[in-house]
């Protein structure tokens, strides 16, 4: 009966560690767009990227549009964002994160698309775009359509990058402008 009764509790155990994961009914897109949002509302401004753990991406792009802004984090991540000074709503941003963002499997759709009761639009749905970035093969999307108030934004999704000292970030990139301009954009990246 002991003999059984130890079996028995192996099984048990077993199956409670092999049970599939509870489902959250959280979708992946939007579980990303909350941590994309959440972890941007912990970068504060700063004058340097003193306390940043992990390798600094930056771009080049400071040579035409000047010394970026800088924010970062009390767990080590940034963002700096380089801006065209002649140009609303034309910038870089380069997001670095500690840890990585939630997995998502297909792009988030498009906001904007066809006028449906003469003002309201639907949302389109996307396509992965690919880029490469440090030699990495990245995915993207666009993220936003252009309004009075900002341009189209376009984004990568959350990517792992290896420093020249092998420490990993993860990262992700966007652009506020014209969607031509994306690719462009990512072969400023560098260490």
């Amino acid at each position: 009966m002991k003999k059984l009764l130890v079996i028995f509790t192996a099984l048990l155990l077993v199956n409670c560690n092999t049970a599939p994961p509870v489902d959250s009914g959280e979708e992946p897109v939007e579980s990303w767009r909350e941590q994309v949002s959440d972890r941007a509302l912990e970068l504060e401004n700063a004058d340097s990227l003193a306390g940043v753990k992990i390798p600094i991406l930056k771009s080049s792009m400071f040579a035409k549009w000047g010394k970026p802004s800088i924010e970062v984090s009390s767990r080590g991540g940034y963002r700096l964002m380089y801006a065209d000074p002649t140009k609303p709503f034309t910038c870089l941003l380069i997001y670095g994160y500690v840890k990585p963002l939630p997995a998502i499997k297909t792009p988030p759709d498009a906001p904007g698309g066809e006028k449906i009761n003469s003002g309201s639009t639907t949302n389109v749905a996307q396509k992965w775009r690919n880029a490469t970035v440090k030699g990495k093969n990245v995915r993207w999307f666009q993220e936003s359509l252009s309004s009075a108030a900002h341009g189209a934004y376009f984004s990568t999704e959350g990517f792992p990058l290896s420093g020249p000292d092998r420490r990993m970030g993860y990262y992700r990139i966007v652009t506020e402008g014209a969607e031509e301009n994306f690719r462009a954009r990512l072969r400023t990246l560098g260490w």
